[in-house]
């Protein structure tokens, strides 16, 4: 028997493993960020993190664009600007 998990949690997951394995985030980092720290350009996402350095100006990284981090990255973007990237809406990760 097969138990299917929410389409949530495989969007999670999939974001999740493209943050670490793409970024070279560790998974807090992942999880801080925010629906307002990604950008859509052209041909890559641009994620603005930490800006707790000296001049507050924060670095960012750069994934390039894929079907599936698209989709899954579109999916979350239609959140609350504030909220984590990472929750399934109801605020849980």
């Amino acid at each position: 028997m097969i138990i299917e998990s929410p389409t949530w949690r495989k969007v999670t997951a999939r974001l999740l493993l493209s943050f670490h394995f793409c970024a070279s985030m560790r998974i807090s980092g992942a999880n801080s960020i925010l629906v307002n720290d990604i950008v859509e350009e052209d041909t890559y996402w641009k994620i603005t993190i930490s800006k707790t350095d000296q001049f507050r100006e924060g670095a960012a990284e750069f994934l390039t664009k894929t079907i599936v981090l698209d989709e899954d990255v579109r999916t979350r973007l239609i959140a609350e600007p504030q909220s984590s990237i990472l929750d399934n809406g109801k605020g849980a990760k």
